[in-house]
């Protein structure tokens, strides 16, 4: 039925933004999409860009974002109904399972998730791990 669209975490992360293994991290990337619904790129192709700066060293521009608009709100707006329909068709034992799995990994990726936010937002790595941590519970 329709709660066997809900695979692993990685599958529903890839069904949201793009396949987990081929995903930029985002300090890593030169340029982010206006906005990725429901696995895809979506934006105009070449639009206006709000860069996104090292807290630590203004200088240094870490990635640049899309700027979105009407159209791409739009798109999330749609892609999110039809999520949460499909959500909530999912049996509970299944919605139990992907979220103690998304627990499981964020747990796994509290390091890597605390180095990113403090280079990303300027945050101290052990209070984004706290942050991390109070996530997964």
């Amino acid at each position: 039925g329709r709660a066997a669209r809900f695979g692993t975490v990685e599958e529903l992360a890839a069904r949201f933004r793009g396949s987990p293994e081929n995903a930029p991290s985002r300090v890593d990337a030169e340029r982010l999409p206006a906005a990725v619904v429901a696995g895809r790129a979506v934006g105009a192709a070449d639009p206006p860009c709000a860069l996104h700066r090292s807290p630590r060293d203004t200088s240094r521009v870490l990635f640049s974002v899309a700027r979105g608009g009407a159209h791409e709100a739009a798109l999330a707006s749609a892609a999110a109904r039809e999520a949460a329909r499909e959500w909530s068709a999912a049996a509970a034992s299944r919605r139990a399972a992907v979220l103690l799995e998304l627990a499981d990994r964020l747990e796994r990726e509290t390091d890597s998730l605390a180095r990113e936010m403090a280079v990303d937002v300027g945050k101290p790595v052990a209070q984004g791990s706290a942050e991390v941590r109070r996530a997964s519970m």
